[in-house]
């Protein structure tokens, strides 16, 4: 299993197409908070100018299911805006306290360029915890579609400020190609 996962390491660092691993990147977001609410509700802007809006869902105390919808503000005002559409739906389970893992299935349809993206996402992520306050979560993604796929690393922070509101700021960079972003988010707590 460790042999095929290095593998497809390797194969992406080889086969990369940059316009479509671009475009996929920018759609990607991960901030999952888990254990700390039945439900809640994230705006995560980034430095992309894409506005990442995500709800979560805990069913039971070791399953998360996600849904994200992302707004372009990139084009809104050109010719060439795509009407694009986004959306995505992530399934995280809960490994063992401050470990989870998962996949996610995503989508962007757009009127012109592309026709549709359909990507499939598969994460490990770890999170730890500083003097109860503030919390550190480092994760790895494999994101795979037909001829494309690719790793991403993700970092990011986040803080009680207020009871049942978090903010959050972290950073995602590709490893075999240079996009990065960094992005802020406000996290409310049901």
């Amino acid at each position: 299993m460790i042999k095929h996962f290095f593998l497809f390491f390797f194969l992406c660092l080889l086969f990369p197409n940059e316009n479509i691993e671009k475009k996929i990147f920018n759609y990607s977001f991960k901030n999952i908070n888990p254990k700390i609410s039945k439900y809640s509700f994230t705006v995560l802007k980034s430095d992309n100018k894409f506005t990442n809006f995500q709800l979560n869902w805990l069913p039971s105390e070791n399953l998360i299911i996600s849904t994200n919808y992302i707004n372009d503000n990139t084009s809104k005002n050109s010719s060439l805006s795509e009407n694009n559409f986004y959306y995505g739906i992530n399934f995280t389970l809960l490994l063992k306290e401050n470990m989870y893992s998962g996949f996610g299935i995503n989508t962007i349809k757009f009127d012109n360029t592309y026709n549709t993206l359909k990507w499939v996402e598969y994460f490990f992520d770890k999170k730890f915890n500083f003097k109860k306050s503030i919390n550190f979560n480092f994760g790895l993604s494999y994101l795979y579609r037909e001829n494309n796929s690719f790793f991403k690393t993700n970092v990011y922070l986040n803080k009680e400020i207020y009871y049942n509101f978090i903010i959050s700021f972290g950073y995602e960079g590709s490893i075999s190609s240079s996009h990065n972003k960094i992005y802020i988010g406000i996290n409310y707590f049901l």
